[in-house]
């Protein structure tokens, strides 16, 4: 492609790139009753990177594909999950309260901060890349973490069972 031709690519492919995502993404999660640990949403995301790494357009710096893909699902997948917040089933109350997620965040919270400030060169670029955050932003992250360990650990009991979420102890009820 000539450079101008190139150029002009660009707003095609992403505009494409965003048809692919809010076409393919709220269907998904709403027809599947799509469970996180489905990965619906994710298997989405993948698809659409693999199309930008087919198409590969020349993209004017600064464009952050990862940004993109995340603000997009964002605006495509809040709406369906904020009616029923935390339950294991999108869009069905009845189902267990989900605590995973949180712990899940929770650590991988921890483990970001741990690995910045302990990074090597091979994290700070390359495959690898972890993302910049400046100070104030990793604290509040920090902050927000350590809210959610302390709420999940609120859910265990003296001996370190989970207690009241998923329907334990039973595993019977919502």
């Amino acid at each position: 492609m000539a450079g101008a031709e190139a150029e002009a690519a660009v707003p095609l492919a992403i505009e494409e790139l965003v048809l692919r995502l809010r076409i393919l993404l709220p269907p998904l999660l709403c027809t599947q009753q799509a469970s996180w640990e489905q990965g619906v949403a994710a298997h989405v995301i993948l698809a659409c990177q693999q199309f930008w790494d087919r198409i590969c357009p020349p993209v004017p710096q600064p464009f952050d594909f990862i940004s993109l893909i995340y603000a997009l699902a964002h605006e495509s997948v809040v709406p369906l999950i904020l009616p029923a917040w935390g339950h294991d089933i999108l869009d069905d109350r009845s189902t267990f309260v989900e605590t995973n997620l949180s712990q899940m965040l929770t650590y991988t919270i921890f483990r970001l901060a741990l690995l910045r400030r302990r990074a090597s060169e091979l994290q700070l670029s390359g495959p690898y890349n972890l993302p910049e955050l400046v100070d104030d932003e990793m604290n509040g992250w920090l902050h927000t973490a350590e809210q959610m360990r302390k709420a999940a650990v609120g859910k265990t009991d003296g001996w370190g069972f989970v207690r009241d979420v998923c329907g334990s102890p039973r595993f019977d009820k919502a």
